[in-house]
């Protein structure tokens, strides 16, 4: 599958981003321990609460893309009773995007179903429980399907001149900027992506 320049460019230009978001997380761990679990998915709650707005306010009329759809908050919402607990308060709401920016936006809440879904398929596989973490199989065996759709849209969104490849990566940096801060591990201090 020929990979579109701007998505190479978005790879590229997120890496590092995306390494120390990873880091950060320490997702794999957090899953694991139940007292961490609940503190996660709120986490993850107020992160997809946030990411949600940009990407409406910023991708309203852009052809294939469906809000409705892509919400991940209900699911969220059933991890978080499945946990015994409610919404928690969505108080971080990062500044508005242009279109550009929102489908670097889109970039990053949509590439993290696909390693959600590695993820759950590994707890799975090991016989862990996955109460409380269906956010991270939110298209089951759809996310490549989805995935490929995500990546014609931005393509398609760059090559008829709708957005700047320059600005889709800057929004995708902030994206993974805004995520680290709201998804980081406590033991891990607040500082920036690009240090």
């Amino acid at each position: 599958m020929r990979v579109p320049p701007v998505i190479q460019s978005l790879r590229e230009g997120t890496a590092v981003a995306h390494q120390r978001l990873d880091e950060a997380v320490d997702l794999e761990v957090r899953v694991r321990r139940a007292d961490d679990r609940l503190d996660l998915v709120r986490a993850f709650y107020r992160f997809h609460a946030a990411a949600e707005a940009v990407l409406r306010r910023s991708l309203t009329g852009v052809d294939g893309y469906d809000p409705e759809r892509a919400s991940r908050l209900p699911v969220l919402r059933s991890d978080l009773q499945a946990l015994g607990a409610a919404e928690p308060p969505v108080d971080l709401m990062p500044d508005g995007s242009d279109r550009a920016g929102g489908l670097g936006w889109l970039y990053v809440v949509e590439g993290s179903a696909l390693g959600g879904h590695v993820l759950s398929r590994q707890l799975y596989g090991q016989g862990i429980d996955l109460t409380g973490l269906g956010f991270l199989s939110f298209y089951g065996d759809d996310v490549g399907v989805r995935w490929r759709q995500v990546m014609a849209i931005i393509d398609r969104e760059v090559s008829t001149q709708h957005a700047d490849p320059g600005r889709v990566v800057s929004g995708a940096r902030h994206a993974f900027d805004f995520a680290f801060s709201v998804l980081r591990s406590p033991a891990i201090p607040q500082n920036s992506l690009y240090d």
